[in-house]
């Protein structure tokens, strides 16, 4: 299995820096990578790819993804859900099955 994971920014200005984290776990198994970088303004920038061989496994896979940006002086951004750092945070959550289980 194969996931490019990609940040869609449509603001007006780059943003310096962002950390993006994955947790996929298939049959139960977590497996996690994290990257980081900068964003330009009212863009689609490919951040990694996610690659897991299913061999036989059945049964769920989840895949969660999540964006952080920290705030000025590491502080929470006003308006803004706020992740472990104190900066401002998106989610995705997918979720399915493989195989006859």
């Amino acid at each position: 299995m194969r996931c490019r994971i990609l940040v869609v920014h449509d603001g007006r200005t780059p943003i310096d820096h962002i950390r993006v984290d994955a947790v996929l776990t298939v049959a139960g198994r977590d497996e996690t990578w994290s990257w980081g970088g900068s964003i330009e303004a009212d863009s689609v920038t490919l951040i990694g790819t996610v690659e897991h061989r299913l061999g036989d496994a059945t049964g769920e896979v989840v895949l969660d993804l999540q964006v952080t940006q920290p705030g000025p002086d590491g502080g929470a951004r006003s308006g803004e859900r706020s992740g472990p750092d104190g900066g401002r945070t998106a989610t995705n959550h997918y979720r399915g099955r493989i195989g006859a289980g």
